[in-house]
């Protein structure tokens, strides 16, 4: 019924749809129908709706939607590309440049960098980083979060989930604090936990709980405690003990969807 709505909206201003006085309303209304087909399983028509948003967005807020939207048709399609090229091209519109080869040389260069970045930060200094000013920032992080979303759904991509982590915590140290940054940390910690750096693994995992916390209530913040719960927390304690919160937050992602 939603979608039957939605459509006949979307009819009465076909003949206006991008003029000027009806606009923003055409855009939510074409916004909240491909929503709905993607929840129904028509991902063609809500790829196609999403494209046509893209283009006649006038806010960053109204194509970053519309790219996500895409990207999720485009991981239920099984197209793993298709949705790191528009993922991608959401990072290249807000000022960040993705490799498109040769990520895992990336990866070595930029974990050098933020070591060398968070050398001399206190624990103090990094649940102190300023929240970034920026809007191209926070939307930056919002695109490094489908490539998150599209390696945890692929396999063969853990070096673009690894990239785009430490990509967010580059921008967190340098830029301040976006949504990705507790995720960023947790996944700092995972890293040098492999390196075998148990203590500093365990010290930015606990930093990534702390900044979870404090803005806890969102689906990002629920990540933030599975990395937490899967990677670090058996560091310090017995796996048995990590087994019923990790469980907790497994509840709270599916509820959220």
């Amino acid at each position: 019924p939603a979608v039957h709505f939605l459509r006949r909206t979307k009819e009465l201003l076909e003949e206006q749809q991008y003029q000027v006085d009806t606009v923003h309303f055409a855009l939510k209304t074409e916004t909240a129908l491909a929503r709905m087909e993607y929840c129904c399983g028509l991902f063609e028509r809500s790829i196609s709706r999403a494209d046509a948003i893209i283009k006649n967005a006038r806010t960053d807020k109204e194509k970053v939607e519309a790219m996500h939207l895409k990207v999720k048709c485009l991981i239920q399609q099984r197209k793993p590309v298709s949705s790191l090229e528009v993922a991608m091209e959401g990072l290249t519109s807000f000022g960040v440049t993705y490799p498109r080869k040769f990520v895992k040389y990336q990866i070595n260069r930029l974990f050098t960098k933020c070591k060398a970045l968070l050398k001399n930060l206190s624990d103090e200094d990094v649940l102190n980083l300023p929240i970034a000013k920026e809007d191209r920032d926070q939307m930056a992080s919002d695109s490094l979060s489908w490539i998150g979303e599209i390696a945890l759904a692929f396999n063969g991509l853990d070096d673009h989930l690894t990239y785009c982590m430490l990509v967010a915590l580059e921008i967190s140290i340098e830029k301040g604090r976006i949504s990705m940054t507790g995720q960023a940390l947790a996944a700092w910690g995972g890293l040098l936990a492999e390196q075998g750096l148990i203590e500093e693994a365990y010290r930015y995992g606990k930093l990534a709980m702390e900044v979870a916390d404090e803005r806890y209530g969102g689906s990002l913040d629920d990540r933030v405690a599975s990395l937490y719960y899967s990677w670090i927390h058996h560091l310090r304690h017995p796996y048995k003990e990590g087994v019923e919160p990790f469980s907790k937050t497994l509840k709270l992602m599916w509820g959220r969807g």
